[in-house]
């Protein structure tokens, strides 16, 4: 059921972006539309859902994505999955793609996130962390749910944090159409 689920979720994701950059490639004459703003995600820099993540079907980096461009990056996956080589992508090569490319992503993401760390809490700029500079590290959670700014989080401060983890999971219950289970 699982192997099927991800079959499906990839061929449908594949005929999406197919379609949505087909209509993009062949818009003649009109200039693009100017990207949507991106979200801001933490202080650490811009991030959108999609927006950086397009740049990698421009292969030639002239700005556009050509039908051209998407189809070579389908036959890339596809010779990417396909690790026995004989034509054909199995759902076992499909999800080891899958497990391959998360793993990746993660190892990038820890990777940017060290980094991050190191910029943000060294601040001798000597390539390493000291205690010093652990300790010194801003503590954001805390302070939000230390209400009174005493130093102390009581009890109090505890049931308000509870009670508002309550109200936001009830909303988005709701947002999603869930009943509410009071």
């Amino acid at each position: 059921m699982k192997t099927s689920h991800l079959i499906t979720s990839l061929l449908a994701g594949s005929a999406f972006l197919g379609a949505s950059f087909t209509a993009i490639a062949q818009e003649d004459g009109a200039p693009p539309p100017p990207p949507p703003p991106q979200k801001q995600m933490g202080k650490f820099g811009q991030k959108g859902h999609h927006g950086p993540g397009l740049k990698m079907f421009d292969t030639n980096k002239d700005g556009k994505i050509t039908k051209a461009e998407i189809e070579e990056h389908q036959n890339k996956m596809f010779i990417e999955a396909d690790t026995n080589k004989d034509g054909f992508v199995t759902a076992e090569e499909i999800s080891a793609h899958h497990e391959a490319k998360m793993a990746e992503m993660r190892k990038k993401r820890m990777e940017e996130q060290q980094k991050r760390m190191l910029a943000e809490l060294d601040t001798n700029k000597d390539g390493k962390i000291s205690q010093a500079e652990f300790a010194a590290k801003p503590t954001p959670m805390f302070d939000k749910l230390d209400a009174n700014s005493d130093g102390v989080v009581d009890d109090v401060e505890m049931k308000a944090m509870k009670d508002k983890y309550k109200g936001m999971k009830r909303k988005m219950r709701k947002f999603k159409g869930e009943k509410d289970k009071r």
